[in-house]
């Protein structure tokens, strides 16, 4: 299928082979559309989800679900919390997120917080400001204030906050300026973490055709349609490929996944190509031996050196549990260029290790596994799965302007956990019912019009 801006191609529409057209077709990977498209159908929407995980390399789920846990906030919807919590074994933190530095830990809902927050010298300012995040519209406004007067005060007074906005963050600053960048984790939230595994992605999917989404798993998108200022169709190849004809369509891919994907799509989605992470989270596994029980280490921690050098490399690591007993992942956030040196990473890893044994002298850590970019090369992994990106870099984006058309990737995102995945897709969500709004009464006053010529 050619793109073209015409709808004169004589490509057969849905209506003439008889089959449906979906009010909105989701592209989407890694489960990142399956909230969306089941609330659509929950609202009356025909809708279908492409799924294109597996032609976007052999990535694991560990890697898609990335590093960062879930916090329970005041605005995610209940059908969010409920699409997460179904898809496999859900581990919440009795004690929340937990901080750890070399001088102890700051838990967000132990016992003991508000002793730690006083023995960091973390100020009653930067508290107030980050017990308002993920709040009502309310809180955020006051947020916004608390931000405004933070963003005035000295690096040593702020620098929790400035951590806390900078950790999910899908662009990257120096550490004085990272509060001028994404949002910040509502540190003081419930907060759990999923076990991602591959039955949970299928089950996601499952839980979608249950809703009445129409699902084509195992889709590559091959080609798009335009049709003036709106997108026309899509080319899908799976077990019943063909076109897929939408009235509306969300775009769920950063432009790298789709320059993997199909570069004769990527071309008119993106007119200025793709853009290049400059730094992206990289996943290590680690194993303890020693003598101390499993569970001396929290499911979740975030380990931090010094918080007045480079929020990088082995400086800030995000330790995550895995399935396997007494193993864990280790995510560092690294330099793109590095990403497919081995001897870098092996080096990386080493260093890990080093801060890992200082931290747990009895636990005996040993990398058993480097990124997956040591394994398989470039043109089979496309981008990283968790980028970040300079502002003057993700500046460069130049997504299509359609009318009919909604993007919500990683670039899109104002952070990189699902917090930041949901408040997007809420957007997305108000827009495409506001355009069928739109459609509605202009099918109402055809109607009306058809009925008295």
């Amino acid at each position: 299928m050619e793109v073209n801006q015409s709808k004169s191609n004589a490509v057969p529409t849905h209506e003439a082979r008889g089959d449906r057209v979906a009010d909105a077709v989701i592209v989407s990977a890694y489960g990142r559309g399956n909230w969306l498209a089941s609330e659509l159908a929950g609202r009356g929407w025909k809708v279908t989800l492409a799924d294109v995980t597996e032609s976007l390399g052999p990535w694991q789920p560990e890697d898609a679900e990335g590093p960062f846990g879930f916090f329970d906030t005041a605005d995610i919807v209940a059908s969010q919390k409920t699409r997460l919590f179904s898809e496999g074994e859900t581990v919440n933190s009795s004690s929340g997120m937990t901080f750890w530095f070399r001088n102890g830990p700051v838990e967000g809902r132990s016992e003991l917080t508000s002793y730690q927050l006083q023995n960091k010298e973390i100020s009653k300012a930067v508290e107030q400001y980050l017990r308002k995040q993920g709040g009502d519209d309310a809180s955020k406004k006051e947020a916004a204030k608390d931000l405004r007067a933070l963003s005035r005060a000295s690096f040593q007074e702020s620098w929790f906050a400035h951590l806390c906005h900078q950790l999910a963050s899908p662009v990257i600053e120096e550490n004085h300026a990272a509060l001028s960048v994404g949002e910040a984790i509502p540190f003081f939230a419930p907060f759990s973490i999923r076990k991602a595994t591959t039955a949970g992605w299928q089950k996601g999917l499952q839980a979608c055709q249950v809703a009445g989404v129409r699902v084509r798993a195992k889709s590559a998108v091959k080609d798009i349609r335009l049709a003036g200022r709106s997108v026309d169709a899509i080319e899908i190849n799976d077990d019943r490929a063909g076109v897929e004809k939408g009235r509306t369509f969300v775009w769920m891919l950063s432009s790298l996944e789709t320059q993997k994907c199909s570069k004769l799509v990527a071309g008119p989605l993106f007119s200025s190509g793709a853009v290049e992470p400059d730094w992206y989270w990289a996943r290590f596994s680690v194993a303890f031996g020693g003598n101390l029980a499993d569970d001396e280490i929290p499911q979740h921690v975030v380990l931090v050196e010094d918080p007045f050098l480079p929020w990088t490399h082995a400086n800030v690591l995000v330790l995550r549990k895995r399935a396997e007993a007494r193993r864990y992942d280790v995510w560092s956030r690294l330099p793109i260029r590095v990403r497919f040196d081995a001897d870098y990473l092996k080096g990386v890893g080493t260093e890990i290790a080093s801060v890992l044994s200082r931290r747990l002298p009895q636990m005996d850590p040993t990398i058993v596994a480097l990124p997956i970019e040591t394994k398989y090369s470039s043109d089979l992994l496309g981008g990283p799965r968790i980028p970040v990106f300079e502002a003057a870099s993700l500046a460069k984006l130049n997504p299509l302007k359609a009318a009919n058309l909604f993007f919500s990737g990683p670039e899109q995102w104002s952070s990189l956990d699902w917090q930041g995945q949901f408040r997007q897709q809420q957007q997305v969500l108000a827009q495409l019912e506001k355009l069928r709004a739109a459609w509605l009464a202009a099918e109402a006053r055809q109607a009306q019009k058809n009925a008295h010529p």
